[in-house]
């Protein structure tokens, strides 16, 4: 059963510096057990472009784990230059634990990178 499909992200990204979805939604993305991730990737420019997309959970809302957990990347693709493309990926919440709060870490990777991003996530209980 969905316990909710949200635009969770929708804008610009420019550079490799990692980009957090809203404080506001951190306790509805932890609300799930399993997720669904839709990424829309357009207006993508530089050299050898890519996209990840992680995610990371707390008990206070302020520490997160360390979104490098290769059981937390939800998405992690190249991308290609002037195109619109998009991307699923999933967690099955078979491999680790939430806490009360949980965000998604958005990183472009490559040299001088942007692009345009809409993130739709839909959380289910088992």
């Amino acid at each position: 059963m969905n316990v909710f499909s949200q635009v969770v992200f929708d804008g610009p990204l420019t550079g490799t510096t990692a980009v957090y979805t809203s404080p506001q939604l951190n306790a509805l993305i932890a609300s799930a057990e399993k997720y669904m991730l839709q990424a829309r990737v357009a207006q993508v420019a530089g050299t050898t472009p890519a996209l990840k997309v992680t995610m990371e959970r707390s008990n206070d809302g302020n520490d997160f784990e360390n979104g490098n957990n290769p059981q937390s990347k939800l998405i992690s693709v190249p991308l290609n230059p002037n195109t619109t493309e998009t991307f699923y990926g999933q967690d099955l919440g078979t491999s680790t634990v939430g806490g009360s709060f949980a965000r998604l870490t958005i990183t472009l990777g490559g040299t001088n990178p942007s692009a345009h991003l809409k993130l739709i996530l839909t959380g289910r209980d088992s």
